[in-house]
């Protein structure tokens, strides 16, 4: 994560008062958010994360998701590799994706030879100068790495989707503020996105220990777990403790869930991820 802390409760309170900062925070969510000082950036986020994990020699690929870029060009992922010093990584790929993003390298992953070192990395607070309480309270700035093992996975199925027209809801100009329009994109989610989740669940649930859904904001969040609670199906959440960042959201929370909660084989998870675009990409996962 970014190493500045903001307290949000605090900052909406000292602008709207208590009872309104409150109320903006049942939507919202998180408490304090997490971001990059001036000398931080998403290849700086991703390093520290690859730190964590083991990178043997079975990893050939990488695909690293930003929105953004260290440079202009070359891609992120070139910039990592000049970093982590890592010799058997030969293909690489670079993906300007926001909230699908980790699901859309997946995907790619999955018609790769060899294992993939996926990254996610986003520092939205680098495109909000002025304080917004739409987006300021909900946006962190963080990283994750996550190796795709092909020989751990039975099966992945993928379906998307894409509202291109409405575009313009969720988007940052160079050199200008990011602009989100809340209503419309919970709409979205709401009409667009939760027909054909469900719609995917049905014809998938059986085995399904856990979904893993983006998390935009506890109102999306509060908004899936009770449609879904019906079928009694683990629905975990960090928007609380980490906010929103972006394609990062899906791997933290399956971190955070690994911890109290082994996903073992013949497991099966499903992962939904929407926004940016505006779009969705939902994805099965059988393991081995």
């Amino acid at each position: 994560f970014g190493s500045k802390k903001t307290n949000i409760f605090f900052k909406i309170k000292s602008k709207f008062g208590e009872a309104k900062a409150l109320k903006i925070l049942q939507h919202t969510g998180p408490k304090i958010i997490y971001s990059t000082k001036d000398n931080e950036d998403s290849v700086s986020l991703s390093v520290k994360a690859c730190r964590k994990i083991n990178i043997d020699k079975k990893v050939k690929n990488i695909i690293f998701v930003s929105q953004n870029t260290k440079h202009k060009f070359p891609g992120n992922s070139s910039v990592l590799l000049s970093q982590i010093k890592n010799n058997s990584i030969n293909k690489s790929f670079d993906i300007n994706a926001g909230c699908t993003g980790f699901i859309d390298a997946l995907e790619i992953a999955n018609n790769l030879m060899g294992d993939t070192l996926i990254i996610t990395s986003e520092t939205y607070n680098k495109n909000i100068k002025l304080f917004n309480r739409s987006i300021s309270t909900i946006f962190a700035d963080a990283a994750a790495a996550f190796i795709f093992k092909k020989k751990d996975y039975k099966n992945l199925k993928f379906v998307s989707g894409i509202n291109a027209k409405d575009y313009k809801n969720l988007m940052c100009d160079h050199n200008k503020d990011m602009f989100m329009n809340g209503a419309e994109v919970f709409q979205y989610v709401k009409n667009e996105v939760y027909p054909e989740f469900i719609k995917f669940l049905i014809e998938n649930k059986k085995n399904v220990k856990a979904i893993f859904i983006h998390q935009g904001s506890k109102l999306v969040t509060d908004f899936f777990r009770e449609k879904i609670k019906k079928y009694k199906i683990n629905i975990p959440t960090n928007i609380l403790s980490r906010g929103n960042t972006v394609s990062a959201t899906i791997p933290i929370l399956m971190y955070d869930y690994e911890k109290k909660n082994r996903i073992i084989g013949k497991d099966k998870i499903i992962l939904c991820g929407f926004g940016v675009g505006l779009s969705y990409k939902i994805c099965l996962m059988e393991m081995k």
